[in-house]
């Protein structure tokens, strides 16, 4: 049998997770997943049927008012979860039969806790608060997961979409370089009795090689009128105290030479350039990112938070599926019963907040190509635009 390393296991992680998972989980798992790849035999659909039966363990510890024995075992239970994916990848046996038993399984595992801990709290308590927690966390997660493969089926809709338009606007653009291309080759009459376009004569270039040679007047005077020769070069005037030439000017002393290297004041980078700034160029007094400063001091705050996560392997939107379980069945019963009602509430409502932002997202992602693929403006022939660039690929 194989023998795996660490490094092989973690190479099995997910491009992108939660960061409940990146940082609380996949530590532990990691390590559990590399026990079993090598000590063991199991596979990764027998770990999950024991997810789901650690998950039962804790809905019972719930409905038992054992809030903290509930949520140690329903984050073991979440850890397997993630060791049987990891193993999966790891020996390449996964199968279809067992991507629907750990989605079941995780949905199944959330309904009974829910109902275990509003049961155990309503018998504590006496207070129909519960009862409704209860219910909106199984509403809640049933929403999540079911629109979640509808979302997904709705952007692989767009995406086919936007790759046929690309095609077609290729093929649109070949076929009119096509056209251009044969209209170029025709063979028309091209007229030049124009006053804008005055016939111009060629010398006899092989007449030429065989006269003598002769540097006289009449030679330039036959081919090239005196006013369309070439003046000679002659260099900018030299300003008093600056170096004459291309690019920054050096200020110098007036009181030394000025050919002396030590003469050479120091300048700020500020004063290097003394020639008008460009059109379209920021005034001097605007402020500028310094080109010599680091690349990190530049960066926002925003900036250097992304990058971190990306370095972390964590996603971007903050609460999802994963962190609401994470708050609702591990931190709120560990904290206590007072804060089993504001928890589940605020990861709530950052649940919906987030789910909210992801539709919104997808319809502006639906709106997109309808854009694109529009009436657009007439040209000047009355006909549409055609991009060709010729290092358009288009998909």
């Amino acid at each position: 049998m194989r023998s795996y390393s660490l490094d092989d296991v973690r190479a099995t992680r997910k491009r992108r997770d939660s960061w409940w998972t990146v940082f609380m989980v996949d530590p532990v798992a990691c390590r559990v997943a590399l026990f079993v790849a090598n000590r063991t035999e199991i596979t990764p659909n027998a770990l999950t049927r024991f997810s789901l039966i650690l998950g039962m363990a804790s809905a019972a510890c719930f409905a038992a008012n054992s809030l903290m024995l509930g949520a140690a075992l329903f984050y073991v239970s979440f850890m397997v979860d993630c060791v049987d994916g990891k193993i999966a990848r790891l020996k390449g046996t996964g199968t279809p039969f067992g991507l629907w038993l750990d989605y079941v399984g995780d949905r199944i595992r959330v309904v009974f806790c829910a109902m275990g801990l509003a049961y155990g709290q309503y018998v504590a308590t006496g207070r129909l608060a519960y009862v409704l927690l209860g219910a909106g966390i199984a509403i809640l997660d049933l929403f999540r997961y079911v629109n979640a493969p509808q979302m997904k089926r709705v952007r692989q809709t767009v995406k086919s979409r936007r790759r046929v338009a690309r095609r077609e606007e290729l093929a649109a653009m070949r076929e009119a370089m096509a056209l251009e291309s044969l209209g170029q080759g025709a063979g028309y009459d091209v007229s030049y009795s124009s006053p804008l376009t005055p016939p111009h004569e060629f010398p006899d270039y092989a007449a030429v090689a065989h006269e003598p040679a002769d540097h006289g007047d009449h030679v330039y005077e036959s081919y090239e009128p005196a006013d369309r020769m070439p003046t000679p070069y002659e260099p900018p005037a030299r300003e008093p105290g600056h170096d004459a030439g291309y690019g920054a000017t050096i200020p110098r002393q007036a009181s030394a030479h000025a050919d002396s290297f030590a003469a050479t004041q120091p300048i700020s980078r500020r004063a290097l350039s003394h020639a008008p700034p460009s059109p379209g160029a920021a005034p001097y007094d605007q402020e500028k990112a310094d080109p010599y400063e680091p690349a990190d001091a530049r960066m926002s705050v925003r900036q250097r938070f992304g990058q971190f996560l990306a370095r972390h392997r964590v996603r971007t939107h903050l609460m999802s599926g994963i962190e609401f379980h994470a708050a609702v069945f591990v931190l709120a019963p560990l904290i206590g019963p007072a804060a089993l009602l504001p928890v589940t509430t605020g990861a709530g409502a950052l649940l919906v907040l987030n789910e909210i932002f992801l539709v919104y997202r997808m319809w502006l992602s639906t709106r997109a190509p309808a854009a694109r693929t529009g009436s657009r403006p007439p040209g000047p022939d009355d006909q549409q635009h055609v991009r060709t660039d010729p290092f358009f690929t288009g998909v």
